[in-house]
C-alpha cells in the first residue's frame, strides 16, 4: 500500500492516493489496483488548492480551520463561470440570457446568501458530462489546473453548454424557485420538515463541506433536499494540556423526530457553530448529564 511520510500537509479526499499532496513523488511499482492518475473528484482538487491558501496566512488555528471549511467555495465555478459569463454576449436564447444574468451576480460560493449557486448546480449537474466541454483537458502533471474553462469557442460544444444553462433555467422556474434565490431558502434537509437553510455543495461541485442526495436528481419543487454529506464534522489542535477539539454532528443527536435532539445540531450546522469537545477527565465530569453506567461481565 502507499504510504507517506511528510513534515507538511497531506490530504485525502476519497481520491487517487497520487493525489494526499501535489509534490509527493510515489514509486512507480505501486499495483493500479489502488489507485491511477486519474482524478475523479473536484472537491479533492479544491483541497489541493485550497490547504496550500490556508497554510499560507499563516499558523492553522482551529478556527482557521472551520472557516475555510465553511467558506464554502464551489471550486468548478472558479474554473468554469469566467468561461461562460465570457460568452453570454452570444447566448442564443432568452433562457440562457437571463442564466447568465443570474450567475454574473452570483460570488461562486455556497453559503446561505449566496444567490445562484442552485442555478450553476443544476448547469453543471448536465454540462459536466459533454464530451470535450472543457477548454483545457485533464493533465495528471497540473492535477489543481487542469481540466479548466469552457470550449465556447467550439460552436458544437457551446450550443451543448447553451442548451445545459436552458435547460437549468426551465429546471428552476417549474419548480417555482427564482433563479437568483438565495442558496438558503433552496437547500434544506430532507430528515425534517423543518426549514432549516443548509449551506454547501455538491461533489460535483468541488465544494469542500460536500452535502447532496445519495439518488442524485434535479430540484424539485421541496427544493434541493439533502440526505447526505457532511456528518460528523470534527477540528483538533492541541494546547499545553493535550487534545483541544470542537465539532458538530450535523444530523443531531436523536433519531427520533421527536426528539428535541433531533435536529438541534442541524441547526448549529447551519449557523456555523461549534461545540467543543471535553477531552480530560475533569471536564467530562463537569459536562456529566447522568450517573454513569457501568458495564460488566456476567
Amino acid at each position: 500500500m502507499p504510504v507517506a511520510y511528510r513534515g507538511d500537509w497531506v490530504h485525502n479526499s476519497n481520491d487517487s492516493y497520487l493525489y494526499t499532496h501535489p509534490g509527493q513523488p510515489w514509486d512507480s511499482g505501486i499495483s493500479p489496483l489502488v489507485g491511477d492518475a486519474s482524478l475523479t473528484r473536484p472537491r479533492t482538487r479544491a483541497g489541493l488548492a485550497e490547504i496550500p491558501e490556508l497554510l499560507g496566512r499563516g499558523k492553522v488555528t482551529l478556527a482557521a480551520i472551520q472557516d475555510e471549511l465553511f467558506q464554502n467555495r464551489n471550486f468548478m465555478a472558479s474554473v468554469i463561470v469566467p468561461d461562460l459569463l465570457a460568452a453570454c454576449a452570444q447566448a442564443p436564447t432568452a433562457e440562457s440570457r437571463d442564466g447568465c444574468a443570474a450567475l454574473k451576480g452570483w460570488d461562486r460560493r455556497n453559503n446561505l446568501d449566496a444567490r445562484g449557486a442552485h442555478l450553476f448546480r443544476e448547469f453543471w449537474r448536465s454540462a459536466r458530462a459533454i464530451p470535450g466541454v472543457y477548454r483545457v483537458p485533464f493533465d495528471p502533471k497540473q492535477p489543481v489546473a487542469t481540466p479548466a474553462g469552457l470550449r465556447m469557442d467550439d460552436a458544437a460544444t457551446a450550443a451543448k453548454v447553451w442548451a445545459a444553462l436552458d435547460g437549468a433555467v426551465k429546471t428552476i422556474r417549474a419548480a417555482g424557485f427564482a433563479l437568483d434565490a438565495p442558496l438558503g431558502s433552496v437547500q434544506r434537509p430532507d430528515i425534517t420538515d423543518e426549514p432549516i437553510p443548509l449551506h454547501g455543495g455538491e461533489e460535483f461541485e468541488g465544494v469542500l463541506n460536500n452535502l447532496g442526495r445519495q439518488e442524485p436528481g434535479p430540484i424539485t419543487a421541496r427544493g434541493l433536499r439533502v440526505d447526505y454529506g457532511s456528518s460528523y464534522v470534527q477540528t483538533v489542535t492541541f494546547d499545553a494540556r493535550g487534545p483541544v477539539a470542537q465539532a458538530i454532528l450535523t444530523y443531531g443527536e436523536s433519531t427520533d423526530p421527536a426528539s428535541p435532539h433531533a435536529a438541534d445540531q442541524l441547526r448549529a450546522f447551519s449557523a456555523k457553530r461549534w461545540h467543543a469537545l471535553p477531552f480530560h477527565a475533569e471536564d467530562i465530569a463537569k459536562q456529566r448529564i447522568g450517573q454513569p453506567v457501568t458495564l460488566v461481565l456476567p
